[in-house]
């Protein structure tokens, strides 16, 4: 059984990856122009702290680790000559602070729910259908309001993508396909990034 699903996962992720290629043309559509921040907008001011991306990486018993790894990746944002713009520091001090804002219950459940369907190569169906459920939409919530707050004219990229990151389970996706699926589909649109 442990084989098919791994094998079923590996197909799932190898035809997300194609797609994420084949939409790098799309990545314009529904976005506003290029580089504009939001209009009446003034950016929080925050140092741009790279330390604190390991913050993630410290809460691996109950956040999901393919969210940890991938989470890690957009925080660094290596690879990008605006990663410590006012906005990409905006939105990374508040993403760390919205997910400190989790409430004890729910990281407790993903801590049992983690412990009870994890093992050290894969997690369980059951699993990702319960995170995809009740953890990828808080997630997704937390980086639009970022988005928001810190005068982004786009949004994050669509739910869609966010199930497909629950497959970097091991790390497997570089950190420069994370950030380059940002920049196809989530970038923030503001001080080129």
């Amino acid at each position: 059984m442990k084989s098919i699903t791994l094998a079923l996962l590996v197909a799932l992720f190898v035809s997300c990856a194609a797609n994420v290629i084949s939409l790098q043309d799309s990545a314009a559509i529904n976005f506003v122009a290029a580089d504009t921040c939001k209009a009446q907008c003034t950016i929080p001011k925050y140092d741009a702290n790279f330390e604190h991306c390991d913050w993630y990486e410290t809460q691996l018993d109950w956040l999901p680790t393919a969210y940890v790894k991938s989470a890690k990746c957009a925080c660094l944002l290596k690879g990008l000559e605006a990663r410590a713009s006012p906005t990409a520091s905006c939105v990374r001090n508040n993403l760390i602070a919205s997910h400190k804002t989790v409430p004890d219950s729910l990281k407790q459940e993903m801590r049992d729910m983690k412990k009870k369907h994890c093992g050290s190569l894969m997690c369980s169906v059951t699993y990702l259908a319960w995170v995809e459920k009740h953890f990828i939409p808080l997630a997704y919530d937390v980086h639009v309001d970022a988005y928001k707050n810190c005068c982004c004219a786009r949004k994050p990229a669509p739910l869609i993508y966010w199930r497909m990151l629950m497959l970097n389970y091991k790390g497997i996706t570089p950190c420069s396909w994370i950030v380059k699926a940002i920049q196809l589909k989530g970038k923030c649109g503001c001080q080129n990034w």
